[in-house]
């Protein structure tokens, strides 16, 4: 162990990787895994739906599965690897399965409605969208239509 050791980790990964001339796809994810190892789940769920949202559904169970190997790596017993892994995985799943929305595709409003109500063309679309989905994210508005233009009008107003 060694503080730093997830960035340098990540730097061999993709030079190894691009002199084996691996494609670019697997050098991104690999070292994104590599370079992620260390930002462990926490166990609750406004913090997994913002990791799913963030990084996807593959690359959270991807990034799940690499931190279980690397924590059973150091020769702790299975059963107190499946303690700290089982109750993540778990609640991964759960987040997967609620059908929540994680990603501004699913948000229940879209840049054309923010057009509607005055809202200018331009990154100022894009930032209310993402600010609005992670109010989503935290439970803090429901994902429905009024509730979403209602707080974006307020955005609107403070701006």
């Amino acid at each position: 162990h060694f503080y730093g050791h997830a960035d340098i980790s990540a730097d061999m990964a993709k030079t190894v990787l691009a002199r084996l001339k691996a494609p670019t796809a697997m050098r991104e994810r690999v070292v994104f895994l590599v370079q992620q190892h260390m930002d462990l789940f926490d166990l609750d769920a406004k913090h997994m739906r913002r990791k799913v949202s963030k990084w996807g559904e593959a690359d959270c169970k991807a990034l799940m599965a690499l931190q279980r190997a690397d924590f059973t790596a150091t020769g702790v017993a299975q059963a107190e690897v499946d303690e700290a892994y089982a109750p993540r995985e778990a609640l991964l799943e759960t987040v997967l399965q609620a059908s929540d929305c994680l990603t501004l595709k699913e948000l229940a409003l879209s840049g054309s409605d923010l057009l509607e109500i005055g809202i200018a063309p331009g990154p100022q679309i894009g930032a209310c969208l993402n600010t609005l989905l992670t109010l989503v994210l935290d439970e803090a508005i429901p994902n429905e239509k009024e509730a979403l233009l209602e707080k974006a009008k307020e955005l609107l107003d403070t701006q």
